[in-house]
Order: C-alpha cells, then sequence, then structure tokens
C-alpha cells in the first residue's frame, strides 16, 4: 500500500472544511479508524509539520527564543540614562496629563517630570534640558523606545549636535528599557495614595521621586542619592536646606573621596552580580536563538498595524515567509534582527527574536497531490503583494497590473484591475 495514498485529496483527514487542521493525535487517531500502515505516525507528522495553515495560524508552544542580554554597566553616575513617557493621567491646570521618567543607568537616581503625553519633540528635549541636563550635564548615550518623537529627525540631529548616542530598543519590546518600565510602575503605585479625584498627582511628584531616590535600590545595595550625590545621604527637607559646615568640610576631604570611590567599586560589583541572577532566572524560560542571516522565518502578527474592520482574533498569528537581512547588533545570534519585509508594509523592520519563528520550505514532492494551502479568495479578489505597472487611457480609470501575494506569479486578469 502506498503510504501516501490516505493524506490524499480523496481523504484529507487534516486540511479539509471539516477536519478543522487538527494536532498530530487528532489526525492519528481519525486515521486508526479507517487505515493503518507501517509509517503512519512519521507521515502524519510530516504533512502536520508542513502544513501552512498551520504554521502561520496557529502559536508556538516551544520557548521564546532569544537569551537575555545584558547592557552593559556605565563606569559612573551620569554617563548614560534610559527615558520613557507614560500616561496619560488626567490633566492638571497646566494640561500635564504625562510623566517623562529619565533614570540614571548606574545611581539609578530618577527624575520624575510632569509634561503632556502629546508633546513634540522639541518640547520633550526642552523638558530634558531642564529637568536633568541642566542639573546632571549632558549622558554620553541614552536609552530609549521607539517612540516617534524620539526616532524624529529633530531629536536625531540633536542627538548628533550634543555628541549623545541614541540607543533605541527593539520595535515592540519594552524589555530593552526595562529600566524606566520598573521606574513607572513604582511611581504609579505610590500614585495610588492620592485624593480619589486624582487632581494632585502632579504635586505628590517630588515627593515620590524623593522617597524613591532616598530608598535603598537592590541592585546596587545603597541609595540612589547617596550614588548619585558622591556619597552624600538623603536628609529630611530642614537639613537638606541648612547642611552644617562640618558636613561640607568633610564632604571635600580626600577620606570622603576615597569612600565614594569604594562605594561606586561596590555598587558596579552589587549590580554586576544583580544582572547574573537576572540572567540566570530568564534564560530558563529561553531558547538560544537558532536564527541566522540569511534563514527564512515568520513574523509575529502583533507587529503589524491592522486594517479597517478587520478583527486581530480572526488573522493568521505569523506573517512572511521573509528572509533574514543580518542581525541587529554586533552579536550574531541576535537577539534581534532586520527582516527583509515588503516594502508597502509601514513597520520598522528589526524584530526580537521572541517574535519570530523559523521557517523551512516543505518539499512539493513529499505530498504531490496535496489541496492549494493559498487562503481563499475575497469575492474573486487577491491580496496584493506589489504592482509591477500602470497605465491610464484617456477618462478610463487607472488600471493596475499586480502580483498576487499569494501565488508565484499571478496577475489580476492582466490590466483589469481598476481604481
Amino acid at each position: 500500500m502506498c503510504p501516501m495514498r490516505p493524506l490524499s485529496s480523496d481523504s484529507p483527514p487534516h486540511d479539509s472544511r471539516l477536519a478543522g487542521h487538527f494536532r498530530v493525535n487528532r489526525t492519528i487517531a481519525w486515521l486508526r479508524q479507517r487505515f493503518r500502515w507501517p509509517d503512519l505516525i512519521t507521515d502524519v507528522t510530516l504533512y502536520r509539520d508542513s502544513c501552512e495553515v498551520c504554521r502561520r495560524s496557529k502559536l508556538c508552544n516551544r520557548k521564546p527564543y532569544g537569551e537575555l542580554h545584558m547592557m552593559p554597566i556605565p563606569r559612573e553616575p551620569g554617563l548614560s540614562i534610559a527615558m520613557d513617557v507614560t500616561g496619560p493621567f488626567p490633566r492638571d491646570r497646566l494640561r500635564h496629563d504625562g510623566i517623562l521618567t529619565v533614570v540614571d543607568r548606574l545611581s539609578k537616581y530618577a527624575r520624575f517630570l510632569p509634561c503632556k503625553y502629546y508633546s513634540t519633540a522639541p518640547e520633550m528635549a526642552r523638558l530634558l534640558h531642564t529637568g536633568w541636563i541642566c542639573g546632571h550635564g549632558v549622558p554620553e548615550d541614552i536609552v530609549i523606545d521607539r517612540d516617534t518623537r524620539f526616532m524624529s529627525a529633530f531629536w536625531t540631529a540633536l542627538m548628533q549636535e550634543s555628541d549623545t548616542t541614541m540607543k533605541p530598543s527593539s520595535a515592540r519590546h519594552p524589555q530593552t528599557d526595562g529600566q524606566t518600565e520598573r521606574a513607572h510602575q513604582t511611581a504609579q503605585m505610590m500614585l495610588m495614595l492620592i485624593r480619589p479625584d486624582q487632581k494632585e498627582w502632579v504635586d505628590r511628584l517630588p515627593d515620590i521621586e524623593f522617597a524613591y531616590n532616598t530608598s535603598v535600590h537592590p541592585a546596587i545595595g545603597v541609595t540612589p542619592f547617596e550614588l548619585h550625590h558622591d556619597g552624600r545621604k538623603g536628609r529630611i527637607f530642614a537639613d537638606l536646606l541648612l547642611p552644617r559646615p562640618a558636613d561640607i568640610d568633610a564632604a571635600c576631604s580626600p577620606a570622603s573621596v576615597r569612600k565614594y570611590r569604594e562605594l561606586l567599586t561596590q555598587a558596579r560589583a552589587n549590580m554586576q552580580k544583580a544582572q547574573v541572577r537576572m540572567q540566570q532566572q530568564a534564560n530558563r524560560r529561553r531558547v538560544p536563538c537558532p536564527i541566522r542571516a540569511g534563514d527564512l522565518v515568520r513574523v509575529s502578527a502583533e507587529e503589524f498595524a491592522l486594517e479597517q474592520d478587520v478583527s486581530r482574533k480572526l488573522l493568521p498569528k505569523w506573517f512572511g515567509p521573509w528572509s533574514v537581512t543580518a542581525a541587529a547588533g554586533d552579536e550574531p545570534d541576535g537577539p534581534s534582527f532586520v527582516i527583509n519585509i515588503p516594502e508597502h508594509m509601514t513597520v520598522h523592520p528589526v524584530f526580537h527574536a521572541s517574535k519570530l519563528a523559523t521557517y523551512t520550505p516543505a518539499k512539493s514532492d513529499d505530498f504531490p497531490d496535496r489541496r492549494s494551502q493559498d487562503p481563499p479568495s475575497m469575492d474573486g479578489h487577491h491580496e496584493v503583494d506589489r504592482v509591477i505597472s500602470d497605465r491610464k487611457y484617456g477618462s478610463k480609470p487607472r488600471q493596475y497590473k499586480s502580483h498576487s501575494k499569494h501565488a508565484i506569479a499571478t496577475t489580476l486578469g492582466g490590466f483589469q484591475a481598476q481604481i
């Protein structure tokens, strides 16, 4: 008996309309009610694994690709910061409805600056200048997400002018900027103590900032205030305004400088230990990334914007396959990669490995009688991959010759697609 016959189009237990594209176990159980052959399990597994509908429409149960890679520890406070905007909140009398959080990556010292959530790039730059740079200097690099304001031409030119390197995260991967995300959570938790009308949250931000900076941070083992301000401890309001002369002299003594250097060394060592613990904990739930440049991958559908009147729940879980152009960083295993997505998709082409799934083309001669795996047509129309050429005669509508997305070489009836 030919082992492929039970899986032909005459008796399709997997990819017919009534079969439902079930997984291997259910398909095997259905077949064993009617057929027997030696390699049944192997054949069904191969058939299901090569099913294009299953590959693009079902979630992967594997651990996500890409082990945790920690960012380098800065040499001293003030050299590297992370920033992000959270909101919107209820507007105050000055129309503030957002918080710009700026965190020093070494000392963990944070500023919570009230802002307008939909501020423009120049307004954000002005707020960063007055709220951080005037008091702490210009940083060497800034870790940011891919907010359109931070990726704009104005912001890019401003960073080049100030000789500051931008370190943007991968698109829709907030773990890169986890420092500010964690600070956001802490600030929002402390804001729960405001009045029920939520009108005083801006007035409480300075208190929250002081409480955050004068509490011991678990990553460095000291308070952010102490490490960021040369070893000085945060004191109560009166003592902070009127320090004693002895404190001023002690802060400038060689012993105080030596003590601060020891504090800085110990803080960096504590941060290194915290990173190791974090890596070990995170990598228990991840696997090394097998993707390399030149491979074919599918991209999670969550990374793309929806068209009008389209439900994400009814979309395929994966789009593609597309080729990997290169790794986004210096490491060959990413964990982010540049994907050769079609030009008409307005999305940043760099994706984290956790958003990707490897793809191996199925051999066409394994199941020659297999039915088409293309999505169903939409009332005779097909999704267009790219427009090849167009023409217009007189007052007639413009006609387009296009390449269908789900065919090797298809035109919509030559020049019959009209707009």
